[in-house]
């Protein structure tokens, strides 16, 4: 009896065809003839075409064409062995070679077909409501949505109008958690409570509606003779006003100007009651245009028992300041020389705030930073000048020699902020002989120029030595001195025809400056 068997070959094919999804295979942009052939050539080691197409049931005409294509996509090549064609397989690694060259192909044309993509935009729904009820309703919609919410505009009125229905809403809301965080006019009302945040804006752009945020709905409430709320839901419109609440609510810096400005100072020291705060300058004061309300805040500032620390120029006119407005014990202070000239700015910092003013008479100007960094950084500042051990040079001839200071100690990098850019015109051929030599001896600079035409003017200029980079700073930073940084040394320098410079040597507040000046940096 004769046993007839399939050759290994055979089965090694049935072998591959049972286990191999063969959709799969032809997602790489092979047809069903393609798929099979390709499969029998990996089977074999080399094969004739008519062994393929015996295997394959495909006419010889069909196996031809099929191979052919194989061989432009790279998947089979043939050898002549006696005047034969044998056809061999690629290795597999082609197939996701081809889907990858499919992918780059379409990643081409995505941007066009986005274009002509369309989607239909979501159909906004509106609710109106008059009187107490569409406040009543939109204090159940916080509720039911159960997170936090944003909103923008006066909060009082909620009291006044609703005040049952917000006594239940805050229990309700107590136990499940959710936060509000509110921007609002400065010098209004807030409806305070614990699980409220709030941060205040200018009061000229206070509006007489409430703006409220939650999920994918924007509340409009306009408090009119009779209130009327506006409820709409829509996602886009919601995002937007999401995203334009967060660019306000994490804006470090705010300006104010008029008299108001400085009232919203000595209201923000008492509202916060620091144990301290320290000032840097006195060109001018708050007495001097508000004299009934410095005193009268003095006083109160004196029983929170908020001291003061406070450096005025060592100056004729910073001493007889001092002596002029004396405010309560709960004060020290020092004298900085300043021989350069009187800086219009005064600096208040405490807490996570710094306040520059300029007291010009009847157009008071101030700015108010807050960000705990910075702070700290214009702490670390006022401490240095506080306690420092300093080395002083004077006059104009004492500035070029705290220069030279900097070519005689050779560092790899001295970084300076501040600059105003007037060197160059103060002592233009001095300054180009120091960046010379700078160069010469390989010392890399970085330097920050105050935002003023000048200052912007000069950090171009400035580009042309090699090794420098220069940035304008950003806000309205001006300082009468400029500070330079460099292997535990620090020196602030006061650039006029009787300037200045002063070098402090201290690990410790080099390292202080040289934060500040890197937050800077990033920032500019």
């Amino acid at each position: 009896m004769y046993v007839v068997r399939k050759s290994t070959k055979i089965y090694k094919y049935q072998r591959i065809t049972n286990i191999m999804n063969k959709d799969i295979i032809k997602a790489t942009g092979l047809s069903d003839n393609e798929t099979e052939v390709y499969l029998i050539l990996l089977s074999q080691k080399e094969s004739l075409a008519s062994d393929v197409a015996k295997k394959s049931k495909i006419s010889r005409p069909h196996i031809y064409d099929t191979i052919a294509k194989l061989i432009d996509k790279g998947l089979a090549n043939y050898v002549i062995k006696n005047n034969k064609k044998y056809f061999k397989p690629a290795d597999p690694d082609v197939l996701l070679e081809l889907l990858k060259s499919k992918e780059t192909s379409l990643q081409q044309i995505l941007p066009d077909l986005k274009k002509i993509y369309s989607p239909e935009k979501e159909a906004p729904t509106v609710e109106v409501y008059e009187g107490k009820a569409g406040l009543k309703n939109i204090l159940n919609q916080l509720l039911k949505n159960n997170d936090e919410f944003l909103a923008f505009g006066p909060t009082i009125q909620w009291k006044e109008q609703v005040p049952i229905a917000l006594q239940q809403y805050f229990k309700r809301r107590e136990k499940l958690g959710f936060k509000a965080r509110m921007l609002c006019p400065e010098g209004k009302k807030i409806l305070k409570h614990p699980l409220n945040e709030f941060k205040f804006i200018p009061a000229e752009y206070s509006s007489p509606a409430t703006t409220i945020m939650y999920g994918n709905k924007t509340c409009f409430v306009l408090w009119l003779e009779t209130v009327i709320s506006v409820i709409i839901e829509n996602k886009e419109l919601s995002d937007s006003f999401k995203n334009y609440f967060e660019m306000v609510w994490n804006q470090r810096t705010k300006t104010y100007h008029g008299e108001k400005a400085a009232q919203m100072f000595m209201d923000d020291i008492i509202k916060t009651k620091p144990k301290e705060y320290l000032v840097i300058g006195s060109t001018g004061r708050i007495a001097d245009i508000m004299p009934k309300e410095w005193k009268e805040w003095d006083e109160k500032k004196a029983s929170l028992n908020i001291s003061t620390k406070r450096i005025y120029d060592e100056s004729e006119q910073g001493r007889r300041m001092a002596e002029k407005y004396q405010e309560s014990k709960l004060r020290e202070t020092k004298f900085m020389p300043l021989e350069g000239g009187e800086s219009p700015f005064n600096t208040a910092v405490y807490n996570d705030r710094v306040w520059i003013f300029n007291w010009q008479k009847g157009n008071p100007f101030v700015m108010l930073i807050e960000d705990k960094e910075i702070a700290n950084g214009f702490k670390d500042q006022f401490n240095t000048l506080w306690n420092q051990k300093e080395r002083i040079y004077r006059g104009l001839e004492g500035v070029k020699q705290a220069f030279m200071k900097i070519i005689e100690d050779k560092p790899k990098e001295v970084c300076a902020y501040g600059s105003s850019g007037v060197s160059p015109i103060v002592m233009p051929d001095f300054i180009k002989k120091w960046h010379e030599l700078r160069v010469k001896n390989k010392i890399k600079a970085k330097v920050m120029y105050v935002n003023s035409k000048e200052g912007r003017k000069r950090a171009k200029e400035v580009r042309i030595y090699v090794n420098t980079e220069s940035k304008v700073m950003s806000g309205n930073y001006i300082s009468p001195v400029t500070t330079f940084l460099y292997d535990n040394k620090v020196i602030l320098i006061s650039i006029t025809k009787n300037g200045f410079a002063t070098i402090i040597e201290n690990k410790e507040i080099f390292n202080s400056y040289k934060k500040q000046f890197d937050i800077m940096w990033n920032n500019s």
